[in-house]
């Protein structure tokens, strides 16, 4: 049942941003499948249960029960691909925000692109239109202006 609802919130996303943006998806068990050409993505996080996660410098965070979305980009050397495997594992160093996360939330999809654009803050942007809510000041985001990469849906 959670599953089928979470398809269909992923479902409802993409036809939202693909308004305006060119973009796919993909499940965690074809990411290997994916381009290795560079461009951005959105994680689809599920968290079953209300906790608290310490995320590095950024100290600790209350996250809720509910659906995480965080928008990146892919600019480097193994595109897509390469960036997306690495955030689907989950014992890996931590070195990003979205991998404190990761180790306790469960990815569901990837919303992509393989725009020569860098996205993520366009996608940040069009996320808070949707109405989603930004929990965290600076997460994903210590690199550009945005409030945060990181949004928060209690839709499921």
């Amino acid at each position: 049942m959670i599953q089928n609802n979470l398809s269909l919130f992923t479902d409802k996303l993409l036809k939202n941003l693909q308004t305006e943006y060119q973009c796919a998806r993909t499940a965690p068990d074809d990411i290997e499948k994916m381009t290795k050409c560079r461009g951005s993505y959105i994680l689809l996080l599920y968290n079953n249960s209300q906790q608290i996660i310490t995320v590095g410098k950024l100290g600790d965070f209350n996250i809720r029960k509910g659906i995480y979305l965080y928008t990146g980009s892919a600019f480097g050397p193994g595109g897509l691909k390469s960036r997306v495997s690495r955030h689907a594992e989950t014992d890996k160093k931590l070195k990003w925000h979205i991998d404190y996360l990761r180790k306790k939330l469960f990815l569901f999809d990837v919303i992509f692109s393989t725009s020569n654009s860098k996205l993520e803050c366009s996608w940040a942007e069009t996320l808070a239109e949707l109405d989603f809510t930004a929990p965290f000041k600076g997460f994903g985001s210590s690199d550009c202006k945005c409030f945060s990469h990181l949004f928060f849906s209690e839709l499921i």
